[in-house]
């Protein structure tokens, strides 16, 4: 004979394992009060959120009878059991029709014109949501009969309350983080655009090469935009929210991109690199995200590597994988953080001067993105002091690809066959100037503005062939701006690019969806221009 209270508890485990897993507060909602109905045999189930702010009670998911328009929002202070549970934090037992009349006759009343309940009997149990003594909502199980809740229900539905809360609270606290750490992307990147085009200015001007003192900014300028980068990526790995836009890739492009990424710390530290790649490998990979794994293995062996020492980068076939290795002669893993190195925040033992930077991502952001693709990445060393390699196996593709490192310069697209008329609009002063520099040094003619006004005003006047928008314009922003310049005469065809500090996959995905044309992220320069205009081939 089955064990009830053993089948509970398992049951129990069960639902808070799924509520603990769910990746929104809608999903936790739905996986309590179904699963929670069908353990109990109810009849309704519903679970409330409570907006502070408003003081009022908003439904956010129920089972049984749909509940009328009174119960999908209620005030906290109301007189209804669900309101009285979440007011005083503690857990309301009703068994009959009869005790809910004694206890709420006001309710009852306005209840029966609300709502589908049978004119008979009527028990329910509300159950306030507190995580941390912070009020979450509210949780309610009704039963369409007179129903005493045991000591074992009573036990099952406040621990199943309890653990909704803390999964509801969890969620919340992932999704300020996330927005933190967006808003910090975007408030880092938006005075780093100005300095990236200014030195990509200097460099043009100065016939592509930068003083010592310039080649010194650029390279702390381009580590800063990496961090931001290695932050905004982790946050987006601890949600499950990386996408991939898979195909056949050259690994020799990837090598290539890592190899460039690398080169100044490279150079800086003096280092020999050695790069040995069988040809025509190609593999099923996101473009980017390959070159971003190799180039984080590059950048962590010259990080680790003593001045003057060697870095060796190679690629070959092994069954139905790429094995892309790097290997260093370097100051090497020690044997107890060996097992830990790909985890995040995990460093080695670091000189106080902190000389090789970063803040301990890399390593896992590269193990994610390898494992995401059906990859797997490994770490060797014989000790510190020995040096180490890390080796990637990367799934391989049959299909043939023309590797952009080995195609011919010449035939690659003009950046523009034409000077463009382009609008530029941002409101910060600097990075409106430069990015406007950059586009007359590629032959076309800039109009900066700094506010929907203007840009309104200018583009009447003189309707441009191409549009730069900053997202987060003053009083009118990017979007409103973006629709209302498409409706002027001449302007309906014309491509608008947002300009922005927030990358997002989900701000990329608006974009798009409010009819951009493409999505630059902060901060562009020159070579971000080339690229997009090539894109666009306007």
């Amino acid at each position: 004979m089955t064990d009830p209270a053993a089948s509970r508890v398992r049951r129990l485990q069960e639902v808070i394992a799924k509520a603990i897993a769910a990746p929104s507060t809608v999903e936790v909602a739905r996986v309590i009060v179904e699963e929670g109905v069908a353990a109990l045999g109810g009849w309704i189930g519903a679970l409330w959120l409570l907006d502070e702010g408003s003081s009022m009670l908003e439904l956010l998911h129920w089972i049984g009878v749909e509940p009328g328009r009174r119960f999908r929002r209620m005030p906290l202070h109301g007189e209804s059991p669900i309101a009285l549970a979440v007011r005083t934090r503690t857990p309301v037992w009703i068994a009959s029709r009869a005790e809910y009349i004694a206890a709420f006759p006001q309710s009852d009343q306005a209840g029966r014109a609300h709502t589908a309940a049978p004119p008979g009997e009527l028990a329910s149990a509300c159950l306030p949501l507190v995580a941390d003594d912070q009020r979450i909502g509210g949780l309610m199980f009704a039963y369409g009969q007179q129903h005493d809740f045991t000591d074992d229900e009573r036990g099952f539905l406040v621990t199943i309350a309890k653990q909704c809360a803390y999964a509801i609270a969890h969620l919340r606290l992932l999704e300020a983080k996330d927005a933190f750490f967006a808003m910090l992307g975007h408030e880092l990147r938006n005075p780093l655009a100005p300095i990236v085009a200014a030195l990509d200015l200097m460099k043009a001007r100065g016939g592509g090469a930068l003083d010592r003192e310039g080649a010194i900014i650029e390279r702390q300028v381009r580590h800063l935009v990496r961090l931001v980068d290695d932050l905004l990526d982790v946050s987006r790995i601890a949600r499950g929210q990386v996408r991939l836009a898979r195909g056949a890739v050259a690994v020799a492009d990837a090598v290539a991109y890592a190899v460039e990424a690398a080169r100044p710390l490279v150079d800086e530290r003096g280092h020999r690199l050695e790069v040995e790649l069988e040809p025509d490998l190609v593999v099923d990979a996101d473009p980017d995200r390959l070159g971003q794994v190799v180039a984080n293995l590059v950048t962590n062996a010259a990080k680790y590597t003593p001045d003057g020492g060697r870095i060796a980068v190679s690629a070959q076939r092994t069954g139905d994988a790429a094995r892309i290795a790097v290997r260093d002669n370097g100051s090497g893993i020690a044997p107890e953080l060996l097992p830990r190195i790909f985890e995040l925040f995990v460093q080695g033992e670091r000189a106080v001067d902190r000389a090789e930077g970063g803040l301990g991502l890399g390593l896992a952001i590269v193990k994610h993105l390898v494992e995401l693709h059906g990859g797997r990445v490994l770490a060797e060393s014989e000790g510190v002091g020995r040096g180490a390699t890390f080796t990637v196996w990367w799934p391989c593709v049959r299909a043939p690809v023309v590797s952009a490192a080995a195609s011919d310069p010449a035939r690659a697209p003009a950046a523009a066959d034409r000077s463009l008329k382009v609008l530029v609009i941002d409101d910060n002063v600097d990075a409106a100037f430069t990015l406007g520099e950059l586009l007359r040094v590629l032959g076309h003619q800039p109009t900066v503005v700094h506010d929907a006004p203007s840009a309104l005003a200018t583009a009447s006047d003189e309707p441009p062939e191409l549009a730069l928008v900053d997202l987060g314009l003053p009083n009118i922003d990017g979007y409103e701006l973006a629709e209302r310049l498409r409706a002027l005469p001449g302007l309906a065809r014309t491509p608008f690019v947002a300009v922005t500090g927030y990358g997002q996959p989900s701000d990329r995905e608006r974009t798009l969806q409010a009819g951009f044309s493409e999505h630059l992220v902060k901060p562009v320069g020159l070579e971000d221009l080339r690229a997009l205009l090539r894109v666009l081939a306007v």
